[in-house]
């Protein structure tokens, strides 16, 4: 166990070293974004808060989750969601920022319980299974979303890049009522630069911590050279002010246990939309990141375990007061570049963050808000989905980019919860409007055009070719539900007046509903009132749905029972048979097969020898009898012979197991060959051969072909162009086939 833990440890040790280093400057910035609804006095809390969040959630969602590289800690996203659930709570209770710090504290503790829920939530989601259903979000409104929120922080950083109050607007900067501070610009700017250039130069120091440190030697370079007011703490606007190095306690929990019980039910229902909300939220991300993280380690990560490590690291920092987290490209990728490759990274990763807090959060009180304001702007744009704005340029992707404009804007003009919502429902149209289009009727085609693999007679075979339209093969693909089985019911309901009998192939059908159970019921009603039938392959009746869930719920709902047993079969070509079996019987076609043998020089594969030769060839084979379901030869059985049918028929399986339904690909009677692959070349037999009644067979082993061929060529080749024509016509045969298959 230790040496699992441990083997990469000096990897890890660099890899979330490095990813705490990004982590740092970013958990200000985005503590600074939570906590701006209660104004700059709160914004060194909520900074600390961020450190928290990234401290708990990079530790226990490496330790629980099943991304191994991942790196968890606060985001943009799940930052305008806390800021977003701040002003809703200061709204529903009619609050402002300057409230008594009792009714602020009263707010934080209902956002972080709703953090509590959040990250339960996600556990939830991990052991339901769900985390594999989180991807199927489709990517207009994930980009429509995550360009939304970059537009949302950006915008929440003019003023303070400008040197706003936050009682002032940037709209009072047209009006004069508002002067841009010089201080903040230049210090915002020199960030900004440092942020985009210095990962240029040095190319192994994240951005954010150059942006961080240039920032700040900006602005401690204006105060030493003439504006020494902006060194002092006290009083001074321009800077976060005073971060308590506080060794992190479960206070918040504490809380809860106290206001659980206070908590009525308009209160609940206050915080379950936005717990839900965030939960979600953070799912998404963080199962973004492990796909991007799969992709450089060519690893394949656990979801739903990732989704469970996540819950549990958001809820344990909820306890320790600190902010939501998930996973971060970000600093995941940096993570892996640095040599990361077990969870053991991400867990140095937090411990790094707490031991830089506890020893340096002091100093942290001089970073300015312009500085954090710059890293964020940036880091916004990064956000920005560039891609889904060059859907605009095809008018074949408009609707898709229509669904981006929509989230974004509802994202930025609404709210985010609103947006995730719209996100979700938008998903949910989507699906059904592709289920209800997309027809669950793949192909179809008549008796006329495809046979079964049965041997049957010459007068039969002409008889199929004229009457087997009479026979309709429906190939069904996708889930036979409300959306989609009505179209299949209206088709057959044309289609009926002139077939005798409708065999609907279930090969393809993944799901089925109790709409489209009593379709099944009222197709089987018309066809039976006007004395027709109706059957089903690929369904073998079973009550075990871990065999077959289709066949499992069909048998269960009785729909077996009272259509008929006799009419399920598990493929679709024993179901031809049968229908063309009671076909022929109808018009008394069916023929008595009599018992005869067919002469060698009958053969089509012998037609060019000479009787003198054919003599030469009859001496060489041998000569077998097998009783009725007697296997001639395995698929994978090794083999050099080839076999001429002298009396009954043979067929052909594929996969033929004890206990397990044989798929039969082709039947041959008197007059066919078989196994020629083993004389052609020396490879195992590629299936299964049985006799299906009493057989008499001729065989060529590979040997005797080329002694013939060695010592009589004019004849070995006459054979060979018989077996060329032969498998010829067969392939024309299956060829035709196909294009009635595809058609």
């Amino acid at each position: 166990m230790f040496k699992k833990i441990f083997w990469n440890w000096k990897g890890d040790l660099f890899g979330g070293m490095s990813s705490s280093i990004i982590a740092l400057p970013l958990a200000l910035a985005f503590g600074i974004v939570a906590f701006a609804p209660l104004g700059p006095t709160y914004a060194s809390m909520g900074a600390l808060a961020c450190l928290y969040g990234a401290i708990f959630t990079s530790f226990f969602a490496s330790l629980f989750g099943g991304t191994p590289t991942q790196i968890t800690g606060p985001t943009g996203p799940m930052s305008v969601m806390i800021a977003s659930m701040i002003a809703a709570q200061l709204q529903m209770k009619h609050l402002t920022p300057s409230s008594s710090p009792e009714e602020i504290q009263t707010i934080l503790t209902l956002v972080f319980f709703a953090v509590l829920l959040g990250g339960l939530v996600q556990v939830l989601i991990g052991l339901s299974g769900g985390g594999k259903l989180i991807k199927y979000i489709p990517y207009p409104v994930i980009a429509g979303f995550m360009n939304g929120v970059a537009l949302i922080i950006f915008l929440s950083q003019v003023k303070p890049f400008l040197g706003l109050r936050s009682d002032q607007s940037v709209f009072d900067l047209f009006s004069g009522g508002a002067t841009p501070s010089w201080i903040s610009v230049t210090v915002g700017f020199s960030t900004v630069l440092a942020v985009v250039l210095g990962p240029k130069l040095l190319k192994n120091v994240p951005g954010a911590l150059l942006g961080l440190v240039v920032g700040m030697a900006t602005y401690f370079v204006i105060g030493f050279l003439g504006r020494p007011e902006l060194l002092q703490v006290e009083g001074n606007s321009f800077i976060i002010g005073n971060l308590p190095a506080k060794l992190p306690l479960p206070t918040m929990g504490q809380r809860f246990l106290g206001l659980i019980p206070e908590m009525d039910r308009s209160v609940w229902l206050s915080l379950l939309a936005p717990a839900f909300t965030l939960g979600l939220l953070g799912a998404i991300d963080s199962l973004l990141t492990s796909l991007v993280a799969d992709v450089v380690t060519k690893t394949r990560h656990k979801s739903n375990q990732e989704l469970i490590g996540q819950g549990l690291g958001n809820m344990i920092a909820s306890v320790f007061g600190g902010l939501p987290g998930a996973g971060s490209t970000v600093r995941t990728l940096a993570n892996i570049q640095n040599g990361g490759r077990t969870r053991l990274s991400g867990m140095i990763c937090g411990l790094t963050v707490f031991v830089i807090v506890m020893l340096f959060a002091n100093y942290a009180r001089y970073i300015p808000y312009a500085v954090l304001a710059g890293i964020l702007m940036v880091t916004a744009s990064k956000m920005v989905d560039t891609w889904s704005f060059q859907l605009v340029k095809r008018k074949s992707t408009w609707r898709e980019m229509g669904i981006v404009v929509l989230v974004a804007a509802v994202t930025v003009l609404v709210s985010l919860m609103v947006a995730v919502g719209l996100g979700v429902l938008i998903t949910m149209i989507l699906f059904i409007r592709d289920q209800v289009t997309r027809s669950v009727i793949k192909g179809k085609f008549t008796g006329a055009q495809v046979r079964s693999k049965k041997v049957r007679t010459a007068e039969e075979l002409l008889f199929l070719d004229r009457e087997g339209h009479r026979i309709l093969v429906y190939q069904l693909d996708g889930s036979l539900f409300f959306g989609t089985a009505d179209g299949l019911m209206k088709d057959i309901e044309k289609e009926s007046q002139q077939r005798d009998f409708i065999l609907l192939d279930f090969r393809l059908v993944r799901d089925i509903d109790l709409t489209g159970i009593q379709i099944l019921r009222q197709v089987n009603d018309l066809l039976t009132d006007s004395g027709k039938i109706l059957l089903i392959s690929y369904v073998v009746p079973t009550r075990d749905y871990s065999l077959n869930r289709v066949a499992a719920f069909l048998t269960d709902i009785g729909i077996v029972r009272e259509i008929g047993e006799d009419r399920f079969f598990p493929d679709t070509d024993l179901a031809l048979e049968w229908a063309e079996n009671r076909l022929l019987e109808q018009e008394g076609a069916l023929s008595q097969k009599e018992k005869r043998r067919i002469d060698l020089r009958k053969m089509k594969t012998f037609q060019y020898l000479s009787n003198g030769e054919m003599e030469r060839v009859a001496n060489i084979l041998g000569f077998h009898r097998y009783r009725p379901n007697e296997v001639i030869f395995r698929e994978g059985d090794t083999g050099d012979t080839m076999y001429f049918i002298s009396k009954g028929t043979v067929s052909i399986y594929f996969n033929l197991k004890e206990g397990a339904h044989k798929k039969r690909i082709a039947s041959f009677g008197e007059g066919i060959f078989f196994g020629e692959m083993a004389l052609l070349e020396e490879k195992p037999r590629s299936a299964t051969a049985v006799a299906d009644e009493e057989t008499e067979l001729y065989s060529l082993t590979r040997a005797d072909f080329l002694r013939l061929l060695d010592e009589e060529p004019k004849i070995a080749s006459k054979i060979q162009l018989g077996i060329a024509r032969e498998l010829s016509a067969r392939l024309r045969t299956t060829s035709e086939e196909l294009k009635a298959l595809e058609l």
